[in-house]
């Protein structure tokens, strides 16, 4: 077996459970098996290998056919499906699950102080010249620009945004799929959050992301040690505790 293979069925066995909890609590807004939703996408606009008249009604279609976290059956041996054609994806929890078990191995192994950044990111410690560790936020708008600055300390930083992947210039199509329609969610610019673990930070953040800021509150309230700071397509910025709306 491939290291590859081995690291894609660890990290679908660590988050699978997470993630189809998290499916329940956002109305399933967040979803695991979109990854025909990318295929579809890419064969359109990257590869052009299969172009679709109306883009919109076939991902539709598609999201509709074979997206569904609750056809997944994650067992001891085997991951399988309910329906033909259905696949998971490794970017919504897997990324903030190697993240975790990179520092947890840190740890473990006496590390006092470390920043781990395999797309998520986590932070063990205090930085080495004592203070917290400080890590810049990209603005949404404009890709050199960092939008704003947090501190951690023993804690992980998640961020999705639809500007991180996207299929054509105009950035309506990206890689931030709404489960339920298969368009791009596009309520909200990004999504930070905040916690104790990446593989939770990483999933929460999409899962707000995508459902929008009406359902954020009730998201965040799930996760007691989360903090998340949308901004709004206008500029603007809110961050939600598990107590509510706080001071952006």
């Amino acid at each position: 077996m491939h290291a590859d293979s081995r690291m894609a069925r660890f990290t679908s066995r660590m988050s699978i459970p997470q993630s189809q909890r998290l499916g329940e609590l956002s109305g399933g807004a967040f979803d695991i098996s979109v990854q025909p939703l990318w295929r579809l996408y890419e064969a359109h606009f990257w590869s052009h290998v299969d172009i679709q008249p109306d883009i919109a009604a076939r991902a539709r279609d598609v999201a509709h056919t074979v997206v569904d976290f609750r056809q997944i059956d994650s067992g001891a041996a085997a991951i399988g499906f309910a329906r033909a054609g259905m696949a998971i994806t490794l970017n919504s929890m897997a990324q903030g699950c190697i993240t975790d078990a990179i520092a947890d191995m840190l740890r473990n192994e006496g590390f006092e102080r470390a920043a781990v950044d395999v797309g998520e990111r986590r932070v063990i410690g205090r930085h080495p010249d004592g203070r917290p560790w400080r890590i810049g936020i990209r603005g949404g708008r404009d890709f050199g620009s960092i939008d704003r600055m947090v501190e951690l300390e023993d804690m992980a930083l998640a961020v999705s945004g639809g500007y991180g992947t996207t299929f054509e210039a105009s950035g309506r199509f990206h890689h931030i799929f709404d489960p339920r329609t298969g368009a791009s969610a596009n309520s909200l610019v990004d999504v930070a959050v905040i916690g104790p673990r990446a593989t939770a930070a990483d999933g929460l953040a999409t899962a707000i992301c995508v459902a929008g800021e009406a359902l954020a509150p009730t998201l965040v309230a799930a996760y007691p040690q989360m903090r998340a700071i949308l901004t709004r397509l206008d500029g603007t910025s809110m961050t939600f505790t598990a107590k509510g709306l706080a001071a952006a």
